[in-house]
């Protein structure tokens, strides 16, 4: 049963990450986010991670993000990629979240940070996960 469970959480990890290849943004921003403070530089560019959070029923979910954070002349814009729910939910594209200084934040319980040199992901106040660069 738990070498299913575990073939069951790659197969969905694998499929999750193929299907975000495609979902760099492309064209311009059609939201900018709110800026309290400017962006940590680390925290520019694109950042992805297979994020495993605990649902309401105390089940894992494996949830590739990916998120995209640019520059538009005086503006910051991002660029966000979540599919949840074992495919069948995705969140994508502009945000208007809010960013200050190391942090990135939405209302919708997302907390993206730089810290030590590290980028982070958590949601809802879980436990938060290292994100890696996106090679581009």
């Amino acid at each position: 049963m738990k070498k299913n469970f575990i073939l069951i959480t790659l197969f969905v990890v694998l499929a999750g990450c193929a299907t975000m290849s495609a979902s760099k943004p492309h064209g311009e921003p059609t939201v900018f986010c709110d800026v309290v403070s400017p962006p940590d530089p680390l925290l520019l560019g694109g950042w992805q991670i297979v994020y495993v959070r605990t649902t309401e029923t105390g089940q894992s979910d494996s949830n590739p993000v990916k998120y995209w954070l640019t520059k538009h002349g005086d503006k910051y814009a991002l660029y966000f990629d979540r599919i949840t729910r074992g495919g069948k939910k995705r969140y994508l594209g502009w945000k208007a979240w809010t960013i200050n200084g190391n942090e990135i934040s939405s209302d919708t319980g997302v907390r993206i940070f730089a810290e030590k040199g590290n980028v982070y992901y958590s949601w809802k106040g879980q436990e938060p996960g290292k994100m890696r660069r996106i090679s581009e």
